[in-house]
């Protein structure tokens, strides 16, 4: 008897795609492949949500998700019933969870902490995040969420074929380091500003978003803030898994102040406690 697909191989794909969908790689489940170069700027995909939950993502509940599943079509109830957890392995157990991993938010300037509702995106939530990401998600308005429009993946530099398509869960990360990043994920993950940790490239990727940091802040005169896992949960959707330990702190830690305490030296940027 011949394997049954894989529930993620039923999804429907526009037939103008430009994508493949395939497992990823050890630890990160399926993902989304060019399939033929891809221009930047050029629109991978628009998606339309399956079901809305008019609520903050904080406060949507298991009993939230089962309402509105019961309120969708026949095929939104199939596609969610599809969805797979750890790693793509095996059926979720909490429709909350479900969920929270495979939406975003819907209609407001600031969808990680202040959207009004969010949406199921099944086959959007099958690309992967990369912190030195090819695609981007623009934050959809009110407007066009009002008229039904989903959210677009569009690519931010040329993408070849045959490479893999991701996009960044939080736009905030490029101001963060890397264990900033990886803890409001919940996993690690293994791009080159990442992995390996303590190396001369990824320290000095930390080193640029913290300056990228303070420099947002003296245009705007103040700082975004510690990342919190329960605001970012709406673009960081968690795939599982504990953050490894780093080891060692980094010479930035030790020269320029904690997570709890910024440098000390006057006039220094990394007061902002950013290390």
């Amino acid at each position: 008897m011949s394997p049954q697909p894989h529930p993620y191989q039923n999804l429907p794909v526009p037939n103008d795609a430009p994508f493949v969908r395939k497992p990823s790689g050890p630890g990160k489940g399926w993902g989304a492949f060019a399939a033929r170069p891809i221009p930047r700027g050029a629109v991978i995909l628009r998606e339309k949500p399956l079901f809305t939950i008019p609520k903050h993502h904080a406060t949507i509940t298991a009993a939230d998700v089962l309402s509105a599943l019961r309120a969708s079509s026949p095929a939104a109830q199939q596609r969610f019933r599809a969805l797979r957890d750890r790693h793509a392995t095996v059926p979720f157990q909490d429709p909350a969870k479900a969920f929270a991993e495979n939406s975003f938010a819907l209609g407001t300037a600031d969808p990680i902490i202040n959207s009004p509702a969010h949406g199921f995106f099944p086959l959007l939530s099958r690309f992967n995040h990369c912190c030195l990401p090819n695609a981007a998600v623009p934050l959809i308005n009110a407007q066009d969420a009002a008229a039904d429009v989903g959210p677009a993946l569009i690519a931010t530099r040329d993408i070849a074929r045959g490479d893999e398509i991701a996009f960044s869960y939080d736009p905030r990360f490029e101001s963060r380091t890397a264990r900033e990043r990886h803890a409001s994920l919940g996993f690690a993950c293994g791009c080159r500003a990442c992995h390996p940790p303590g190396t001369r490239s990824q320290r000095a990727s930390d080193l640029r978003r913290r300056l990228v940091r303070g420099l947002q802040f003296m245009v705007s005169g103040a700082d975004s803030g510690r990342l919190r896992d329960r605001e970012a949960s709406a673009r960081c959707r968690g795939h599982g898994g504990n953050v490894p330990e780093t080891g060692k702190r980094q010479d930035c830690e030790v020269r320029h102040g904690t997570e709890d305490r910024g440098c000390e030296t006057a006039g220094c940027i990394f007061a902002l406690r950013t290390c």
